[in-house]
């Protein structure tokens, strides 16, 4: 009678198929849970700067700052939380969240630069955190669900980045329409991959003590 693998026991905390592997279904529930509040205030403040009457550039400034901050803590928490992630899969996630929770502070604090200035740190804070994605799409193991919604969430981020960067003449009304609905687009896409994860962790059995064989008679 074959013996059973280390993974199959009840106490194992190895991941399912498909999943990040080294979380426990609580911290995936926590993480995926971050995931919703970050996709919901995204789409919260993307419908803010599109009916935002006579909008300024302090605004503007402190709508996208929260956004960006929000998002870099959240990608900080997947790099540290995930141990079953490469080490340099975990050591690029946080290094690209610190990047964007301090684009995210910069417009926060200084809500009075200019419009080039913001536009910028927004481009380049949501080209990161696309590419954040992109390669947490295609490492862990993912099953092809989950590695599709995180692919096409962090090509929203580089495409949405590309067209605040490049759009010509860019004005502030524009980029307040335009960054507005794909903050609500990135928002939607964040609160579906997120909620897989908090399914997932509620599927998941509970992790319990191992039984030990019974001694032969």
């Amino acid at each position: 009678m074959s013996e059973s693998s280390p993974s199959s026991l009840p106490g194992s905390s190895e991941a399912p198929p498909g999943l990040v592997p080294g979380l426990t279904p609580e911290l995936r529930r926590r993480l995926g849970w971050a995931g919703v509040v970050v996709g919901v205030c995204s789409v919260v403040l993307g419908v803010a700067a599109i009916a935002w009457p006579g909008v300024t550039l302090v605004v503007v400034a402190v709508l996208f700052g929260a956004q960006l901050l929000v998002t870099g803590i959240r990608r900080i928490l997947l790099g540290v939380a995930a141990p079953g992630l490469e080490t340099w899969v975990r050591a690029l996630l946080v290094v690209l969240g610190v990047m964007v929770t301090i684009a995210g502070l910069i417009c926060m604090r200084n809500p009075f630069t200019s419009l080039a200035v913001i536009v910028v740190l927004v481009s380049v804070s949501w080209l990161l955190d696309g590419a954040g994605d992109l390669v947490s799409a295609f490492s862990g193991g993912r099953e092809p669900g989950q590695r599709a919604l995180l692919a096409v969430g962090g090509v929203l981020s580089v495409v949405g980045a590309l067209v605040i960067l490049f759009w010509p003449a860019l004005a502030l009304l524009t980029l307040t329409r335009v960054g507005g609905w794909i903050l609500v687009i990135l928002g939607v896409a964040q609160v579906a991959t997120a909620a897989r994860a908090v399914r997932s962790g509620h599927a998941a059995p509970p992790a319990t003590a191992a039984t030990p064989p019974a001694a032969p008679a």
